[in-house]
C-alpha cells in the first residue's frame, strides 16, 4: 500500500529544493548576492501535520494532496497562476498543513506579491514554529519591506534548535547585514 503522506512529503521537498532558491533569487537585486544552492530536508524532518480544527472548513486530506500534487506540477511547469489556484484549492482542504501553507508563500514570492507570501509565511510559522525555513524566508520578505526588527527576530528564529545547510549561512549573513542597517540608521544625524 501507497504510504500517501510521504509521498505528500516527498513531493514538498522537490518543491523546496526547486523554489526554495528562487524566491531568494527574485529579491535578491536588493541584498547583493545570496546563496541560491537549496538544501533538501529529509523525509524524517518533515514536520508533522496539526490536527484538524472543524472550525477552519472541511477536511479532505486525500483531495488535498492530490490538489497539491497538480499544483506541484504546474509550478515545475512554471505556471504561477495555476499553481497558486491548486495550493490554495488544497489548503481550503486541509487548512493546518504548514507545507501548503509554505509552498503558496514561494509562489507568491516568485510573482512578486510579497504582502500575499509574507501573510503565507506568517501562516506556515504559526503552524510550525520550528520550520527554519520558513521563518528565514519571511525575514527575507520583512526585510525587503524595510521591517528590520521583524526581520532579525525571524533570521534569530531560523538559527534555534539546529539549523543546517546553506539557508543557516545565508541567515546568518542577512542577520549581520540588517544588524548593520539598524545601527547605521541608529546613528545616523536627525533630519532638519
Amino acid at each position: 500500500m501507497v504510504n500517501r503522506p510521504k509521498i505528500v512529503g516527498m513531493a514538498i521537498g522537490v518543491v523546496l529544493v526547486a523554489w526554495s532558491g528562487l524566491l531568494i533569487a527574485a529579491t535578491s537585486s536588493a541584498w547583493g548576492e545570496v546563496p541560491t544552492a537549496p538544501s533538501l530536508l529529509p523525509p524524517s524532518a518533515a514536520p508533522a501535520f496539526s490536527p484538524h480544527d472543524p472550525s477552519t472548513g472541511p477536511h479532505n486530506p486525500a483531495e488535498a494532496a492530490r490538489r497539491f500534487e497538480v499544483g506541484l506540477r504546474h509550478a515545475m511547469a512554471r505556471d504561477l497562476a495555476q499553481a497558486v489556484g491548486a495550493f490554495r484549492a488544497a489548503i481550503s482542504l486541509e487548512p493546518g498543513n504548514p507545507f501548503f501553507h509554505y509552498n503558496l508563500g514561494l509562489i507568491y514570492g516568485m510573482q512578486r506579491r510579497l504582502d500575499a507570501a509574507t501573510t503565507e509565511m506568517r501562516t506556515t510559522v504559526s503552524l510550525k514554529p520550528d520550520f527554519s525555513a520558513a521563518r528565514f524566508r519571511l525575514g527575507l520578505l520583512l526585510e525587503t519591506a524595510g521591517r528590520y526588527e521583524e526581520a532579525v527576530a525571524e533570521y534569530n528564529a531560523s538559527l534555534s534548535g539546529d539549523p543546517i545547510g546553506w539557508e543557516a549561512a545565508a541567515a546568518r549573513e542577512r542577520l549581520a547585514r540588517v544588524r548593520e542597517t539598524l545601527q547605521a540608521k541608529r546613528e545616523a544625524p536627525a533630519g532638519p
